[in-house]
């Protein structure tokens, strides 16, 4: 049994690394991940449901929390809320909004306004 754990961990975490690197891929898909990692997809989804948590909550959460570390150290701003949702892997920006702020309990923009207020500026 140790052995066949610690193949499932190595796996997951390659699907991790893989989720990361293609974040910004909008057509990312559980489809897509499984035949990249050679498995099949109800494979994929038993990994995840390890966590209790589904591939598609997974892509979401580490997309949001990517935007929001984006909007924070873009202190500047560089670039737009709306580029910010297209670099993450959102394919449109309202939708972006809204699932970030039901996520994080704040706006986007206002996100990055606390992030400027925790450097003083």
């Amino acid at each position: 049994a140790p052995n066949w754990r610690n193949s499932r961990y190595m796996l997951k975490q390659r699907i991790f690394e893989f989720i990361e690197v293609h974040l910004d891929d909008t057509e990312l898909s559980p489809k897509k991940i499984a035949q990249a990692n050679r498995i099949s997809p109800s494979y994929l989804y038993s990994l995840f449901a390890d966590n209790n948590t589904t591939v598609n909550q997974f892509i979401q959460a580490r997309r949001l929390q990517k935007a929001y570390e984006m909007l924070v150290t873009d202190s500047n701003g560089a670039l737009t809320v709306s580029e910010i949702a297209y670099l993450v892997g959102f394919k449109n920006a309202s939708h972006f909004s809204r699932t970030f702020s039901r996520h994080f309990r704040i706006a986007p923009r206002d996100a990055r306004q606390s992030g400027l207020a925790g450097r003083g500026a």
